[in-house]
């Protein structure tokens, strides 16, 4: 069995940044540590899933991408991800200002003076051939070894 902690992405955002960077919001999780110097995302050609390989201890498992999504990746080397805890001061926010991807940034701003931006840092995008039958082995076997 893995000794890496595999969680799923629960609610996560994708979207391309004013920069054109590619850039992914997903939920804080405090029992998961600072993400190595080579964390990457994997990701497959026509696959909607994609793996988010923090550090050697954890992955995040960001599943049913859209498909602008996948093109934005395609065309891109690296992607930024950003940590968000979810408290209730944001979540009101959220729902008062009907939050958009053009919202974004406001969203960032509320998040931070809530304390409730946890960390932002830039992963390499790396595709794999095969990769959606490779990751429905890999989660098939995660599945039986429970």
């Amino acid at each position: 069995m893995i000794d890496k902690e595999i969680t799923i992405a629960k609610d996560f955002l994708s979207i391309q940044n004013k920069d054109g960077e590619v850039m992914f919001v997903i939920m804080y999780n405090d029992k998961s540590s600072q993400p190595d110097s080579d964390a990457k995302i994997i990701y497959g050609d026509d696959s909607p899933h994609a793996v988010l390989i923090k550090n050697d201890d954890h992955a995040i498992i960001l599943d049913f991408l859209a498909e602008e999504t996948l093109k934005m990746m395609k065309n891109s080397k690296k992607a930024l991800v950003t940590e968000i805890e979810y408290n209730e001061n944001l979540v009101k926010y959220n729902l008062e200002n009907k939050f958009s991807k053009d919202s974004l940034y406001k969203l960032f701003e509320f998040a931070e003076a809530q304390h409730a931006l946890k960390a932002c840092y830039s992963v390499k995008l790396e595709k794999i051939k095969n990769f959606d039958e490779r990751f429905m082995k890999f989660i098939d076997k995660e599945i039986e070894e429970i």
